[in-house]
């Protein structure tokens, strides 16, 4: 697939990149395996702080039919929000990942990362930022997005939409 990119200038814009990835996860969602077992699917979020990760997430969260308040989980690692049945969605769980104090990849097996890759009764939907930390525990087939600032970087983590002079360009690819 062709990398495809996005330019986020308002809510607006996270929201219709919200659909726009949850449309390619359904799409390309790996199903059971011949083991019985689901493989979670994976979006990875790479980019500066302050650069849009957890606005995105927050929005496609939303998008997903969750109404609870979605923070980003640097201090915990991970954080679990149960999607609703009545979503319409083929996912039970949103696993939101900031791997920004995770030291090496290894850490990660003390909170359980692989049992929500690999998983036999719920089908997850992964967010990981700062994936670059671990990235030799990923799945090979994930969506990777590539979050940059377009006027260059803003200091401090982003709570709202970007304002004009705060554009962002998101470049958002599968790999297979």
């Amino acid at each position: 697939m062709t990398a495809q990119e996005f330019i986020l200038k308002k809510q607006d814009d996270i929201d219709a990149l919200a659909n726009s990835v949850l449309d390619m996860a359904i799409a390309n969602d790996c199903g059971p395996r011949g083991d019985g077992e689901s493989c979670a699917t994976v979006i990875t979020l790479q980019g500066e702080l302050g650069s849009g990760k957890t606005t995105f997430t927050k929005a496609f969260a939303k998008r997903l039919g969750i109404t609870e308040s979605v923070t980003s989980p640097t201090f915990v690692i991970l954080k679990r929000y149960p999607i609703p049945e009545s979503a319409g969605i083929p996912f039970a769980n949103l696993i939101h990942v900031d791997a920004y104090r995770v030291e090496k990849s290894s850490e990660m097996e003390k909170i359980g990362f692989q049992n929500f890759i690999k998983t036999s009764s719920e089908k997850n939907i992964l967010c990981i930022e700062w994936p670059e930390i671990i990235s030799d525990i990923l799945p090979s087939g994930r969506i990777e997005m590539k979050f940059a600032h377009i006027h260059g970087p803003k200091h401090g983590l982003v709570h709202s939409a970007p304002e004009h002079d705060e554009s962002r360009k998101v470049t958002v690819e599968l790999k297979v």
